[in-house]
């Protein structure tokens, strides 16, 4: 292992002698061993160990473990504590995405404070195998078929040479103490799933399955290569950059086909996704000016062109029409979001520029944009249908105050908060809610 472990790092270039390396260590069997072959390298490196507070008394004890190995083996260890739940709540995200973002952002301020060079994780063959398979069953390319990476930015991956059966192997061998998470053999996530049901059929038709498809993973990882290289050749044709700001010309774009693929290669990296790719060339024909949201970009639509900014200083007020994915983009909107439990001293508060809403009713992607001729609503508090233009006269609007409305909607157009003004019953909190979803404007 050690030897496999010293080729794997040489032949993907991981790693020199000077470089110094921040171990994730969570605990289980693959980081344990991976700190193990790390404490035989010539390589500078510190652990860091976060406690997600999702296990109970399991993720206290493999706090105190990894905790207890660094000092005994004087190993510097960072560590530190997280309500994950609280935080998936708050940004309308799941478990697994909300712990990835917390871990991440402070393995970087880590490693900004104190200079690593990289970030170590345990992943390993069986890893990447599990998500080459979770990407195949979603919307992907080349690049989600390609596996895990040996090196991604700053994050390195050098135990990808090996299965878990290795490392279990290998850390029995070596009496190296580590925990078994319980909920790997809990099958409905779909990681779990695939793991214990999916790989052991294909094993069973072909006993070096797992080998054969890491090997195909890296064929993938070489062609992607070549794509990029000819990707990069059309973007530099077709996209500008201007004081901070980028623009995409769209009349030779749509000289290149498929266009979804080229021009998804362009957004992506501003946040952009595939189903918001499909959107923005479903308007691109359409004379009017159309804008669209990711989590740091805004993409605004011209006759002509595709400009792409940073979403500092935007105001919802400035654009016609935004396409909003997760709460997070909502946020960036200029829509202060909350998700609370309705049994846990939920209270409304009298103010029009709040609203609340049944979370379970909402689904994205949601829509901000201004109001038209025919738009109607189930007004909170009223009796049925009402045509906008009719609740606007009743509160006694002016016609430029009527220009500054904006309404959130969902994908089907239905109006889900005239904001700032009034929600829509249908929508509403009910003694029945279970979570609340609570939207606030300035």
């Amino acid at each position: 292992m050690k030897q496999a472990f010293e080729s794997y790092i040489a032949k993907h270039h991981l790693l020199q002698a000077h470089h110094s390396v921040l171990l994730a260590v969570s605990g289980g069997a693959d980081s344990m061993v991976m700190l193990d072959l790390f404490s035989q390298q010539p390589y500078s490196f510190a652990i860091a160990h976060c406690n997600f507070q999702l296990r109970g008394k399991d993720s206290e004890e493999d706090e105190n473990m990894v905790l207890q190995y660094a000092q005994a083996h004087n190993i510097p260890v960072f560590h530190i504590r997280f309500n994950t739940t609280a935080y998936c709540q708050s940004n309308g995200i799941s478990i697994e995405m909300g712990a990835r973002e917390l871990r991440y952002r402070w393995f970087e301020q880590i490693c900004n404070t104190h200079h690593f060079d990289y970030i170590a994780t345990a992943h390993h063959m069986d890893d990447s195998i599990e998500t080459f398979f979770l990407n195949a069953i979603r919307k992907t390319g080349i690049s989600g078929l390609h596996g895990i990476l040996p090196v991604s930015g700053k994050i390195i991956h050098p135990m990808l040479f090996c299965t878990k059966k290795d490392i279990i192997a290998y850390a029995d061998k070596h009496h190296i103490p580590y925990r078994e998470d319980s909920t790997n053999k809990e099958d409905d996530v779909q990681r779990n799933f695939i793991r214990l049901n999916i790989i052991p059929l294909f094993e069973r038709l072909r006993p070096d399955f797992k080998q054969n498809l890491n090997a195909t993973t890296q064929i993938l990882q070489q062609q992607e290569m070549i794509y990029r290289q000819h990707i990069s050749a059309i973007k530099s044709r077709i996209m500008h950059a201007d004081k901070g700001s980028c623009s995409i010309d769209i009349a030779p774009l749509t000289s290149y086909q498929p266009i979804a693929t080229y021009l998804y290669e362009c957004i992506h990296e501003f946040g952009f996704n595939i189903s918001q790719t499909e959107d923005i060339i479903s308007v691109l024909n359409q004379k009017e000016e159309k804008q669209f949201l990711s989590p740091s970009h805004i993409l605004t639509k011209t006759r002509t062109t595709l400009l792409i900014n940073t979403l500092e200083n935007n105001n919802i007020n400035n654009n016609p029409i935004v396409y909003i994915e997760n709460l997070q983009q909502l946020n960036a909107a200029g829509i202060l979001s909350e998700i609370c439990d309705y049994n846990n001293g939920f209270q409304f508060q009298n103010d029009p520029h709040t609203a609340y809403f049944d979370w379970d009713k909402i689904s994205f992607p949601l829509i901000i944009r201004t109001w038209a001729a025919g738009d109607y609503f189930y007004p909170v508090r009223g009796r049925g249908k009402k045509k906008l233009s009719d609740f606007f006269t009743n509160i006694k609007l002016g016609g430029k105050e009527k220009q500054q409305i904006r309404l959130l909607t969902n994908a089907d157009n239905d109006i889900i908060w005239i904001i700032a003004h009034r929600s829509d019953n249908r929508y509403a909190v009910t003694k029945n809610t279970k979570k609340v979803l609570i939207l606030h404007v300035k």
